[in-house]
């Protein structure tokens, strides 16, 4: 009976986590990139974030990500079209299509 009460405590922990860990998660795709710079243009629904590259991984348009865009930081993502994952830094987020373009080019100093 220890055990089973064990193991079903077990499960419900796993699945709580692996729940909580989507409910922070969004999918986003890479609308811009630059070659030069390593900051990039994220769509996720109706609002944008810019992130930064940390980590060996390459970008592309059109990449389809999966990490959290509620706040500022570095973070985990996995890039779903290349099966990888990677490290990013969140720099901006929740931003309109004219604000992420403006802070792009001011980060990227263009």
């Amino acid at each position: 009976m220890k055990i089973r009460k064990s193991l079903i405590i077990m499960v419900l922990s796993v699945l709580l986590t692996t729940l909580a860990a989507d409910a922070f998660s969004d999918d986003a795709v890479v609308v811009y990139d630059k070659d030069s710079v390593s900051y990039y243009i994220l769509q996720n629904g109706d609002s944008y974030a810019i992130v930064k590259r940390c980590s060996s991984a390459e970008l592309e348009e059109g990449d389809k990500l999966i990490c959290d865009l509620q706040s500022k930081g570095t973070k985990e993502a996995y890039n779903s079209t290349k099966k990888q994952k990677m490290i990013l830094k969140v720099e901006f987020f929740g931003l309109t299509r004219r604000e992420a373009v403006e802070k792009y080019y001011e980060l990227c100093g263009l």
